[in-house]
């Protein structure tokens, strides 16, 4: 597990939204939303800090976050979740070995929320009936017509 994790910053599209941080990658086409918390987590991830250093630099939102939580847990559950949905640097090995001890905070606290995102293909919408057409894959019908409208 690497020791100081670094936020993975190529091929991914941040946004801010409120107080939530929406990552969108280029590479797999998903979509995630970050919790505010993991979006803390996130932006301190530079590659200079140790998971016991995170702990104490987002200790306070950590503890309004999650009650009773403490902050190791709660920025180990986050890094194990960046790190499952490759928003981490990684160095191959994985931080699920980390979630071990921490099993219940993992699957109660909602850190991320991922979507796939559908290709600019998949994502573009067909011509009606009548519509002019060149091929049959542009119409709603998948027919076009020798005349050039869809069926």
């Amino acid at each position: 597990m690497n020791t100081k994790p670094m936020s993975r910053r190529d091929d991914l599209i941040l946004r801010t939204v409120g107080d939530e941080v929406v990552a969108y990658d280029k590479k797999t086409f998903e979509a995630h939303c970050l919790s505010p918390f993991a979006a803390r987590v996130f932006e301190a991830c530079d590659g200079s800090r140790s998971e016991k250093e995170l702990a104490l630099l987002v200790a306070n939102a950590a503890a309004s976050a999650y009650p009773g939580v403490s902050a190791s847990d709660a920025v180990a559950s986050a890094l194990a979740e960046l790190d499952r949905i490759g928003l981490l640097v990684s160095d191959g090995t994985t931080r699920r070995q980390a979630l071990g001890r921490i099993a219940g905070l993992a699957a109660a606290v909602p850190l991320v929320a991922s979507i796939l995102a559908p290709t600019s293909a998949e994502a573009t919408t067909c011509q009606a009936s009548g519509a002019a057409c060149t091929s049959s894959a542009q119409c709603c019908s998948g027919v076009c017509l020798g005349t050039g409208f869809c069926l």
